[in-house]
Protein backbone atom coordinates (compact mmCIF):
# COMPACT_ATOMS: atom_id res chain seq x y z
CA UNK A 1 0.00 0.00 0.00
CA UNK A 2 3.21 2.39 1.04
CA UNK A 3 4.34 1.63 -2.41
CA UNK A 4 1.53 2.61 -4.51
CA UNK A 5 0.84 5.56 -2.31
CA UNK A 6 4.70 6.82 -3.10
CA UNK A 7 4.46 5.49 -6.91
CA UNK A 8 1.27 8.38 -7.10
CA UNK A 9 3.06 10.62 -5.26
CA UNK A 10 6.41 10.23 -7.82
CA UNK A 11 3.78 10.47 -10.70
CA UNK A 12 2.47 13.70 -9.08
CA UNK A 13 5.37 15.27 -8.67
CA UNK A 14 6.81 14.39 -12.20
CA UNK A 15 4.02 16.03 -13.54
CA UNK A 16 4.39 19.15 -12.02
CA UNK A 17 7.68 19.62 -13.52
CA UNK A 18 6.67 18.63 -16.91
CA UNK A 19 3.91 21.59 -16.53
CA UNK A 20 6.71 24.27 -15.16
CA UNK A 21 9.08 23.12 -18.19
CA UNK A 22 6.21 23.71 -20.84
CA UNK A 23 5.20 27.08 -19.18
CA UNK A 24 8.58 27.91 -18.86
CA UNK A 25 9.47 27.21 -22.59
CA UNK A 26 6.13 29.21 -23.50
CA UNK A 27 6.83 31.70 -22.05
CA UNK A 28 10.56 31.85 -23.25
CA UNK A 29 8.96 31.19 -26.72
CA UNK A 30 7.07 34.28 -26.68
CA UNK A 31 9.19 37.09 -24.65
CA UNK A 32 12.47 36.23 -27.03
CA UNK A 33 10.59 34.50 -29.93
CA UNK A 34 13.19 31.98 -30.12
CA UNK A 35 14.76 28.95 -28.71
CA UNK A 36 17.99 29.99 -28.31
CA UNK A 37 18.97 29.82 -24.82
CA UNK A 38 22.42 31.75 -25.51
CA UNK A 39 20.36 34.43 -25.65
CA UNK A 40 20.24 34.65 -21.86
CA UNK A 41 23.79 35.12 -21.89
CA UNK A 42 23.86 38.08 -24.03
CA UNK A 43 21.09 39.66 -22.85
CA UNK A 44 22.31 42.85 -20.83
CA UNK A 45 18.91 44.03 -18.99
CA UNK A 46 17.60 41.09 -16.47
CA UNK A 47 13.90 42.05 -16.93
CA UNK A 48 11.27 40.27 -14.93
CA UNK A 49 9.84 37.96 -17.16
CA UNK A 50 13.33 36.40 -17.63
CA UNK A 51 13.16 36.01 -13.75
CA UNK A 52 9.86 34.30 -13.77
CA UNK A 53 11.23 31.92 -16.95
CA UNK A 54 13.90 30.69 -14.97
CA UNK A 55 11.97 30.47 -11.58
CA UNK A 56 9.53 27.88 -13.55
CA UNK A 57 12.66 26.07 -15.09
CA UNK A 58 14.13 26.18 -11.99
CA UNK A 59 10.87 24.60 -10.16
CA UNK A 60 10.79 21.79 -13.43
CA UNK A 61 14.34 20.69 -12.37
CA UNK A 62 14.40 20.21 -9.22
CA UNK A 63 10.77 18.45 -9.80
CA UNK A 64 12.10 16.22 -12.36
CA UNK A 65 15.50 15.23 -9.95
CA UNK A 66 13.37 15.21 -7.15
CA UNK A 67 15.51 17.99 -4.74
CA UNK A 68 14.50 19.50 -1.50
CA UNK A 69 11.12 20.75 -1.62
CA UNK A 70 10.17 18.59 -4.02
CA UNK A 71 11.04 15.47 -2.90
CA UNK A 72 8.76 12.19 -2.51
Amino acid sequence: MQALKAAIKAIFINKIGDLCFLIGCGLFISVFITLDFEILLFSSIFKFQELIICVFFLVAIAAKSAQIGLHT
